[in-house]
């Protein structure tokens, strides 16, 4: 009997990722069909693509409230496609304010429920726990620790491995003069950053004078920035060959770590959206490197920024290539050094037909 699989990913880093679990999915099955609520990473793979949902894809409280009518409507559109379409296995891809209360409903629906690029639990929120444990059949992890601590709670998880692995491990960081910039995929990202990036382009370029400044932009912004040339490629293919970065908190800053790229991280959202972070979350640092390492060996800047202790510590990374080159082996370590599934033979083998 045919099989078929319905992906959600709402936003632009989970559109990448799921576009390269059908890749996989494909190569054990090609009459697989797929169908996605995605955006165009997954259609490029080969799947349906029923509705481009990356375009609406935020962050913050504040700003998912903003988007509620629209969410609330998609959740229809979505269970009446299941329902017509009689799709019993559905593969969730990270964007977890939307995901979470649908696998509820998917779970009470007899659905079968995989749950690729897990919310991140251990970081905040607890309970949203529950969802993984009572309405997610296969929670898959790509970070080494998860599978331990969603063990821990009872919930069915493996650590398949994380996607940029396989991707970065043969790239050679070559660094020519160049800076780059990248706030983000996310326009509330775009718009709290940008300002700021601007501000220290504009200091960097009177020392830097021999140096190009790119910023990577996925979308089209209304502020000046003719500070820099625009870059709208993969983030990889502008860190490897740049002296240093200024990173957005998020999947970026781990690519360049494991380039070896001297980089910064920046965090800044609403100051509503950051006074709730502050009261919920309960790790340490706003960087996924720092939080692996469990020690802040990358800077971090968040919400103030002062522009000056930016400048004074950015000239100083950019000379230290070997620190960010040792950062780079011990990550890798530690994600290789630990028993690692294929999500794509999970969900083959344990879906239904």
């Amino acid at each position: 009997m045919e099989k078929k699989f319905l992906i959600i990913a709402g936003e632009e880093s989970g559109d990448k990722n799921a576009s390269k679990l059908i890749s996989k999915l494909k190569k054990i099955d090609k009459d697989l069909k797929i169908y996605a609520f995605a955006g165009e990473n997954s259609k490029k793979e080969g799947a349906f693509l029923l509705e481009n949902i990356v375009i609406h894809g935020e962050v913050g409280f504040t700003e998912l409230f903003d988007k509620f009518l629209y969410y609330y409507n998609l959740r229809k559109r979505i269970l009446k496609f299941i329902e017509k379409e009689n799709i019993k296995n559905v593969i969730l891809v990270d964007f977890p304010g939307f995901n979470l209360h649908l696998s509820k409903i998917l779970k009470e629906k007899g659905k079968r429920v995989f749950y690729y690029i897990v919310p991140q639990i251990w970081a905040w929120g607890e309970w949203r726990l529950k969802y993984l444990h009572k309405y997610v059949d296969f929670s898959l992890c790509i970070f080494p620790f998860e599978e331990k601590f969603l063990r821990g709670k009872k919930v069915k998880a493996f650590y398949v491995g994380h996607p940029l692995i396989e991707e970065i491990k043969n790239i050679k960081y070559l660094p020519q003069n160049l800076i780059s910039f990248l706030p983000g995929s996310r326009k509330s990202e775009i718009k709290y950053l940008l300002p700021v990036y601007i501000k220290i382009a504009e200091k960097l370029k009177k020392e830097f004078k021999d140096y190009s400044f790119k910023i990577s932009l996925l979308r089209e912004v209304d502020f000046k920035i003719e500070d820099f040339e625009i870059y709208k490629g993969d983030a990889k293919e502008i860190l490897k060959i740049s002296k240093g970065a200024f990173i957005a908190s998020g999947t970026a800053t781990l690519e360049a770590a494991l380039l070896g790229v001297p980089f910064l991280i920046f965090y800044k959202l609403s100051n509503i959206t950051y006074f709730l972070a502050k009261i919920f979350v309960k790790v340490e640092y706003a960087g996924i490197v720092n939080i692996i390492l469990n020690k802040k060996e990358i800077n971090e800047y968040i919400q103030r920024i002062n522009i000056e202790r930016v400048i004074k510590d950015f000239k100083k990374i950019v000379e230290e290539r070997e620190k960010f080159e040792k950062i780079r082996e011990k990550l890798f370590e530690i994600f290789e050094n630990k028993k690692i599934y294929r999500p794509e033979e999970i969900i083959i083998e344990n879906s239904i037909p």
